[in-house]
């Protein structure tokens, strides 16, 4: 609970004068020493000095600053309905200071020190972004430098009896139900905390902003599901009640453990509606999908994008930064079922991506190729690099460029089979029935293959083509769909090949039982739970999971435009007409089973 500011009133009864000491007002949960407040600085936003009290007459009437701020302080506001005051600070980076709120008769009623303005990140989610840099497996590097004095971590988290599960209250809430402070980061504050959230801050800090102050807002909770920080508008535009259905987790039908919608973000998120911020951070979904509370990719879309309108509506700023990291691989023992029947990571993380391609100000980090055989990975150091690489390019006006911060994009797919034959889905290679797309790519200098961590744990094995193989041939992550109207659609593992011209893929399946009229439809790539290869470009970073994507039947045309392409794809003008090259020839190559 924040502190609350005291003041003597005195009244004369006759002839005495009678004095008590009354509370006058109350202060955002954040205004504690060694705080920082978001700056200006780079297109900051600035902040809200905030708190609440019962009477206009008892709010502070100015805040000071010493040494004197770089920048202005608004006049005090009162919000009668929900009893809140605010100062608007706009600030340029720098520190440190005091700071001090006075009361109307000029005394000094709270003070903070060791105060910084710098920039804010608020990091939210469940167990991934509550996952410590004490269990990360480059943790003893991290932590031996971890003695960041511009660096300041606040957590909201390391109280396993917070939040509560209970119906939601409509508003939310003014305050956390204990004190919480900030701490400056050394080997012991940053032990507990995010990993995720710290990583990320400290690549920022390497490739960006230097010694700026950066303050850390840890808000996540384990096993949480997304409708729970959902606003109860969001939950009501995507046709859900506040009451959720009791999940299936394993096979425990018990685990009930969030019942209601919106609570998370009441508790969680509501003390902090309006403290500055540079990005909001995201790291959530494996509760959405077969760990719990099951949901589409068409829902939980609906949901994500809805929860980013309703966080932004609530700080009054529809432009804050909203950057995320899909979900990482994961095989949930090794037991190999996931990989088999996708187990909703598609879903998920192609929800994630969609919200990034329809609304402005979205980024997110790929992680599948981070994997674990449990749900928590503690590869988490290149997680927090790219993560920062999206948050330079996102919330930092294009500090760093967009082609520095993303993998390769897909541009198109086409059938080269239907385009050698047309009217054919198939044709005989080596003597197999086979199809074959090409995926065009943009961003792809030093395009190449690359394991998988923990790859080895997998069927198929890493990049490696299995039954003797041809070397640069990887398996196991692509897919193509033959599509004929009396069965709807097949899908069948494909190899893969880099092009020559290595802006390109060759995507080879091999095909049993084809309908007489099929057509070569859809293609769809790293979806799985546990993708064992990643096509990256030279900065290491993998060419996002997408699909179904629909596949042109022909890639010679003159100026040709797929009808549909990747919803990743960057806009570019058309490439120049399209030769495609003779059937690959996979000598004694045992082709992969149909998916």
């Amino acid at each position: 609970m924040a502190a609350s500011a005291m003041i003597s009133r005195c009244v004369f009864l006759g002839a005495a004068l009678l004095c008590r000491t009354v509370a006058t007002f109350e202060t955002m949960d954040t205004w504690t020493n060694h705080a920082v407040f978001q700056s200006t600085t780079d297109g900051g936003s600035g902040t809200l000095i905030y708190g609440f009290s019962t009477s206009v007459d008892d709010v502070p009437k100015n805040l000071s600053s010493v040494p004197p701020i770089p920048g202005t302080i608004g006049a005090v506001a009162y919000d009668k309905e929900s009893k809140r005051w605010s100062i608007p600070v706009h600030v340029s980076e720098g520190g440190p200071f005091t700071l001090s709120l006075f009361s109307a008769d000029g005394k000094k009623t709270s003070s903070i020190t060791d105060t910084w303005f710098g920039d804010v990140f608020l990091c939210s989610g469940q167990s991934n972004m509550e996952f410590p840099v004490n269990e990360i497996d480059a943790k003893d590097s991290v932590l031996a430098a971890a003695d960041r004095p511009n660096l300041r971590l606040f957590s909201a988290t390391d109280d396993t009896t917070f939040p509560s599960n209970t119906p939601p209250t409509g508003k939310p809430a003014n305050h956390f139900p204990r004190p919480v402070s900030w701490v400056i980061s050394n080997a012991g504050t940053a032990a507990s905390f995010s990993a995720v959230c710290y990583l990320s801050a400290i690549n920022i800090m390497k490739l960006h902003s230097g010694g700026r102050a950066i303050g850390l807002i840890q808000t996540a909770k384990g096993g949480t599901p997304i409708e729970g920080w959902s606003t109860a508008a969001g939950l009501r535009k995507c046709h859900l009640g506040v009451t959720l259905p009791t999940p299936f987790q394993g096979n425990d039908v018990s685990q009930n453990k969030w019942s209601y919608g919106t609570t998370l973000f009441e508790q969680m998120i509501g003390p902090f509606i309006g403290t500055g911020v540079r990005s909001f951070l995201w790291y959530q979904g494996e509760a959405n999908m077969n760990e719990g509370f099951h949901l589409t990719r068409m829902t939980y879309g609906c949901l994500l994008r809805e929860m980013i309108r309703g966080w932004r509506q609530e700080w009054g700023n529809s432009a804050i930064p909203f950057n995320l990291v899909q979900l990482h691989s994961c095989d949930l023992g090794n037991t190999g079922q996931c990989y088999a029947d996708w187990c909703n990571y598609g879903d998920i993380r192609m929800a994630h991506s969609d919200a990034a391609n329809e609304l402005d100000g979205v980024g997110f980090a790929v992680s599948f190729d981070q994997g674990h055989s449990g749900i928590h990975s503690p590869h988490k150091s290149e997680v927090g690099r790219r993560l920062a690489l999206k948050i330079l390019e996102v919330a930092y006006d294009g500090a760093v460029a967009a082609a520095d911060a993303n993998g390769p994009s897909l541009v198109s797919a086409c059938s080269t089979t239907q385009t050698r034959h047309p009217g054919a889905s198939v044709e005989t290679i080596n003597g197999n029935s086979a199809t074959q797309v090409l995926l065009t790519l943009d961003n792809t200098a030093g395009l190449a293959f690359r394991n998988t961590m923990e790859c080895e744990t997998q069927t198929p094995v890493c990049c490696n083509a299995t039954g003797g193989g041809p070397p640069g041939v990887a398996v196991g992550i692509a897919q193509i769909q033959l599509c004929d109207v009396w069965s709807g659609g097949t899908w069948y593992n494909a190899t893969m090949q880099i092009g020559p011209d290595n802006g390109t893929i060759l995507l080879t399946a091999f095909v049993t039982n084809a309908a007489p009229r099929a057509t070569v439809c859809q293609v769809r790539m790293t979806l799985g739970a546990f993708p064992s290869c990643a096509v990256v470009n030279g900065r290491g970073i993998p060419l996002a999971p997408f699909g179904p994507v629909a596949v042109s039947p022909a890639c010679t045309m003159p100026g040709h435009t797929p009808p549909q392409t990747s919803p990743l794809s960057i806009p570019r003008t058309p490439p120049p007409a399209y030769t495609p090259p003779e059937a690959l020839l996979l000598n004694n190559y045992q082709p992969p089973p149909p998916a």
